[in-house]
């Protein structure tokens, strides 16, 4: 039972890790936001206001502002050369940053928000990448139906160990089942112990896939330190509860049906 909750909770961790990345890269896609030039620093700033006040621009990642000086020093550092030199005038421009929420990210969201920016007076261009906001959305999509395919195919193998395995043991107690119907015992009664240690393995078998999980977490964390950033404890916490709470449903619902079956059964079909 604990190898096949261990199966269960290890494609929990891994969908749940698979989540956190996908909103990492959501939340990575940027527009930039182009300023004309010759605009007072006063302007400026109601643009910054303008964006922070708007819905669709995330909250958790603030509205950055780099000046054309800092893109002149910036183009500097990566080319090596000092374009400043040959030209009387600074030809770049001031630009925001900023970060839309991953609600928005689709076709029709990012042409209306490009679409509403650009009718700024302020605004020169925006400048964002459609192709990668479809890739990342592409790339979600065939990402969770391959894990949601893995993650019902493993629950179903865990649901079908466990089974079997409660049969199994189950067997061996065929005639006692038999010997306690013969003096008088109810079927409540004989069910009683057999669904009570049913439950007490679900717990001892969740507790001990939930121990397995949290090793396996921690040898992760220590091999990629990165990975401890995104890492979500609560729903570790949660994976707990769902392990335990499953190991107690599909046990006694194993040995339900088990115990039910052999009461049922002739003398001989025992045999």
């Amino acid at each position: 039972m604990s190898s096949a909750l261990f199966m269960i909770g290890l494609m929990l961790l891994f969908l749940n890790y698979a989540r956190i990345l996908t909103e990492e890269m959501q939340n990575a896609v940027e527009m930039q936001v182009v300023l004309k030039k010759g605009i007072l620093e006063e302007r400026i700033q109601k643009v910054g206001k303008s964006l922070s006040s708007k819905p669709y621009i995330s909250k958790k990642h603030p509205i950055t502002f780099t000046s054309r000086e800092d893109v002149a020093a910036k183009v500097k550092a990566e080319t090596g050369e000092d374009f400043m030199q040959l030209l009387d005038e600074n030809p770049l421009r001031d630009i925001y940053t900023i970060i839309v929420r991953k609600e928005f990210l689709t076709p029709t969201h990012t042409q209306q928000i490009v679409a509403e920016l650009s009718r700024m007076e302020e605004v020169h261009e925006v400048i964002y990448t459609p192709n990668l906001i479809k890739e990342i959305r592409r790339n979600v999509t065939n990402v969770s139906k391959v894990l949601g395919v893995l993650a019902l195919a493993f629950i179903l193998t865990s649901i079908f160990l466990i089974n079997n395995s409660i049969k199994l043991a189950l067997y061996s107690q065929r005639f006692l089942i038999r010997s306690m119907q013969l003096v008088g015992a109810t079927n409540g009664f004989i069910k009683k112990p057999f669904l009570w240690r049913a439950c007490y393995h679900g717990i001892i078998g969740g507790s001990i896939a939930t121990l397995l999980i949290v090793g396996l977490q921690y040898m992760i964390q220590y091999s990629w330190p990165e990975i401890q950033e995104i890492s979500d404890y609560y729903f570790t916490g949660l994976i707990f509860v769902s392990l335990v709470l499953s190991g107690i449903l599909i046990g006694t619902l194993s040995v339900y049906g088990a115990i039910s079956k052999y009461l049922k059964m002739r003398l001989d079909d025992l045999y």
